[in-house]
């Protein structure tokens, strides 16, 4: 893959993330959007920072399906926290949000790493001792005959 379809799929992927938070958590509809401050968060969670800022140190670097399925996995949980608490401006419910979810951050991405390395091991396990053909039950033990008690029953 080059460099620029690379760059789309991450682009295609945030854009996903950021249609899924408008309708999901801020409760969007029609044409309203996500504003820039928003936007710089959720750039700021892959980033590992509180904001987005090329300036600033960077504390991680997630992909952008970490965050998402991060968001996804605690929907609950900041629909829960959000409810009944009054915000005076978008971005504070933003920033509200984005810390209960970098908060998360870490478990998803251990969660998804650990998933994958399971998944890599599956795909490596031969198959063959599953089969029935392969692996026959066989004897270990020589059946034992007591004749004198046969004569009885």
């Amino acid at each position: 893959m080059s460099k620029k379809t690379v760059q789309d799929k991450k682009n295609n992927e945030f854009l996903q993330m950021c249609s899924w938070i408008e309708k999901e958590l801020m409760g969007y509809t029609g044409t309203q959007r996500l504003h820039k401050n928003a936007c710089l968060r959720l750039q700021g969670l892959r980033k590992g920072q509180h904001v987005a800022n090329n300036a600033c140190e960077t504390y991680g670097e997630y992909p952008v399906n970490v965050v998402f399925n991060t968001f996804k996995a605690n929907k609950l949980v900041i629909l829960r926290a959000i409810n009944g608490k009054t915000f005076e401006t978008e971005d504070q419910k933003m920033a509200y949000i984005c810390a209960i979810v970098s908060n998360r951050i870490n478990d998803m991405y251990t969660r998804m790493k650990n998933a994958k390395k399971s998944e890599e091991k599956s795909e490596a396990i031969d198959i063959g001792a599953q089969n029935s053909e392969v692996a026959e039950y066989q004897r270990q033990t020589e059946e034992v005959v007591n004749s004198t008690f046969e004569e009885i029953w």
